[in-house]
């Protein structure tokens, strides 16, 4: 008897709502179970348990990889956003500046050639 020739479907694309298994959660973050359990016991991975195994939503795995890369670098993100809202603020009082000098500057040439 002949064998059936068995097609490979073509990958589907990925999506938010996508229930994924310990180990696909742990390769899709890039790590190692025993992290992954320290994590969800810690309460910074998302999961559910279906019967004895865990399955987790990819949305909420990319919602952890957005908080969790810039605190793994170190980064205190609450002071990043501190910093770059003085920076806006200083940048906007140094153009309120360069515009009243340009104006003064004007002002002066019009009256240098009365």
């Amino acid at each position: 008897m002949a064998k059936a020739k068995q097609t490979k479907s073509p990958p589907q694309p990925e999506r938010d709502d996508d229930v994924l298994d310990l180990d696909d959660a742990v390769a899709f973050l890039k790590t190692t179970k025993p992290t992954m359990y320290r994590w969800i016991a810690l309460g910074k991975v998302q999961g559910f348990k279906a019967g004895r195994q865990w399955r987790f939503y990819r949305r909420d795995l990319r919602k952890f990889l957005e908080y969790e890369e810039p605190m793994a670098a170190g980064i205190d993100m609450e002071a990043v956003r501190a910093a770059i809202k003085l920076l806006e603020e200083r940048i906007a009082r140094a153009k309120k500046a360069q515009e009243s000098s340009q104006r003064q500057t004007r002002k002066a040439e019009k009256g240098a050639k009365k």
